[in-house]
């Protein structure tokens, strides 16, 4: 009983001091993002914030992180019908611009090269919650067509969300490469959205935004 007792401290004791192994990183950079399905163009946006990396052992770890995004891109020269068939319609850019708390976990699988030269590959989740719409639209041209005579990519809707930040938040899943040289690591995150994003409001519009992000960060062990 003494023995299983003692092993049992020191499996646990061990188990600790790799899960203390580790350190954290300040992270900055760009976010190209685009919806998916709809011809919409890639526009960049910024990430920062900061991610925490527990070692299990010498080839695999754990990582959390939080992060600010803003999330861009662009719909050129898309007409937007009125809710009631026998209305016109409106031609408008729309830019989309959505900003997110971002909360991700990720597995990392690590390839060292040399004592200080490491790479780093990675999966995992993340939960994603809008915060902030700063989405717009500039308006081209008016369409003196009814929906029943002519195909508009998409519709006015007159019911406002109460709730637009809940219908925009979901989760993702990401995937990526690292590379750690000294206190320095280059990152590049490709994440796919599991979710449909309220475009903008008043507009009958439901997509899943994926992006591309470059990170430069600063460990700090």
């Amino acid at each position: 009983m003494k023995k299983q007792l003692l092993l049992t401290i020191f499996m646990a004791l061990l188990a600790g001091k790799a899960l203390a192994q580790g350190g954290y990183t300040i992270k900055v950079g760009g976010t190209y993002s685009s919806f998916r399905g709809q011809g919409s163009e890639q526009d960049l946006g910024f990430a920062l914030g900061i991610g925490r990396e527990w070692k299990i052992s010498k080839r695999t770890g754990l990582a959390f992180e939080l992060m600010y995004t803003a999330k861009k891109a662009v719909f050129r020269n898309k007409t937007v019908a009125h809710e009631y068939y026998w209305y016109f319609g409106d031609a408008f850019d729309i830019y989309s611009d959505i900003r997110y708390i971002e909360i991700p976990f990720t597995w990392k699988y690590y390839l060292p090269i040399k004592k200080s030269l490491l790479i780093k590959l990675y999966v995992g989740p993340s939960l994603e919650l809008a915060i902030r719409d700063r989405s717009k639209m500039r308006h081209l041209y008016n369409i003196d067509t009814p929906q029943r005579d002519f195909k508009y990519d998409f519709v006015f809707s007159q019911y406002e969300d109460p709730w637009p930040w809940l219908g925009r938040s979901g989760f993702n899943v990401n995937g990526g490469i690292a590379i750690d040289w000294s206190a320095f690591t280059v990152e590049l995150r490709y994440s796919r959205a599991l979710h449909d994003v309220d475009v903008i409001s008043y507009i009958a519009m439901n997509e899943k935004l994926d992006f591309l992000q470059l990170l430069i960060g600063l460990r700090i062990e």
